[in-house]
């Protein structure tokens, strides 16, 4: 039996309703390894844009063939993060957020650290994100 329980579909086809708040699908592109939706979330007056990417290409439970698809897909949410105008942070989840989840961090992290500094502390990463979990 699993510890943790999966993740299920929590945004609509194209409009719904979850609690007070209304959920529309503006936008779907479809690429080689995720979808990204440009989601449309409505509560009174207010409303905000929120990016959803759906990483499709990493079985559960298995290892991808290649780290490419990955490094691909944190380069798409970093330009998109830059290049918005809204604030707020990436959310980043999986089926059970202890394994892709993790991975997709990490290597986020690992990058950035390779960028700044010319080096990558794998060991002080997986640390760090073992501490902040």
């Amino acid at each position: 039996c699993c510890l943790f329980q999966k993740c299920v579909l929590y945004w609509p086809e194209r409009r719904g309703i979850y609690g007070r708040v209304e959920v529309l699908i503006n936008n779907v592109t479809e690429c080689d390894n995720y979808t990204c939706r440009t989601l449309i979330l409505k509560q009174g007056a207010q409303s905000r844009v929120v990016k959803h990417y759906w990483y499709t290409s990493w079985p559960d439970h298995k290892t991808p063939d290649s780290a490419q698809p990955l490094l691909q897909l944190m380069r798409d949410v970093e330009e998109d993060r830059t290049g918005s105008p809204s604030q707020g942070p990436v959310i980043v989840h999986c089926s059970a957020g202890i394994g892709r989840t993790g991975c997709f961090i990490a290597t986020t992290i690992g990058c950035r650290q390779l960028e700044l500094e010319g080096v990558v502390d794998v060991l002080g990463i997986v640390c760090q994100l073992r501490a902040d979990r």
